[in-house]
């Protein structure tokens, strides 16, 4: 009797190391999707994966993970510099719209990596699921936030209003 409980223990054992080894990897695999979308949706987070994805710094890891803010995935700016993370600077990028830099120096250096991500649609996803969008989607009145469905229109147009419907219309128009 004794032996029959230790294997039992051992399968147990056993199967929840497999289920932690499942779990770890959907996290691997939702981490990656939510990095590959926010690569997506917003040009800082884009620039610093290029730029220092390879060094595998703790430094460089931290700038990443700060640039991975996004609210109902619409990314969320700073008024810091792209090129030396210097805070409050008011220079952007004339095309994009998005990006600051604090002078014409910065922006050059800056420029050979984010004119990669510079003009690209980062409106590209529904607000409310993430949902990748096709040309027929559901558009905003006033900023360039977009929809997949009516239904996700409905759930979240009032919170869109009261929240970042106005900076986005300042940021893009």
């Amino acid at each position: 009797m004794e032996e029959v409980k230790i294997e039992h223990i051992f399968e147990v054992d056993q199967n929840m190391e497999e289920i932690e080894e499942k779990k770890s990897n959907k996290r691997f695999t939702n981490r990656q999707q939510n990095n590959d979308l926010i690569y997506s949706i917003n040009n800082r987070y884009a620039y610093f994966k290029d730029k220092y994805d390879d060094l595998k710094e703790n430094k460089y890891e931290i700038l990443m993970e700060r640039e991975m803010k996004v609210a109902n995935f619409v990314p969320i700016y700073d008024n810091c510099c792209l090129n030396c993370d210097k805070e409050d600077v008011s220079f952007r990028c004339s095309k994009c719209r998005v990006i600051y830099f604090c002078d014409k120096d910065c922006q050059k250096e800056a420029w050979k990596i984010h004119k990669r991500h510079c003009g690209r649609d980062l409106f590209c996803v529904c607000i409310n699921c993430g949902k990748l969008l096709s040309e027929e989607s559901l558009k905003c009145s006033s900023c360039p936030v977009r929809f997949c469905s009516d239904h996700c229109y409905r759930i979240i147009i009032n919170s869109h209003i009261d929240f970042d419907c106005d900076k986005l219309k300042q940021l893009f128009t």
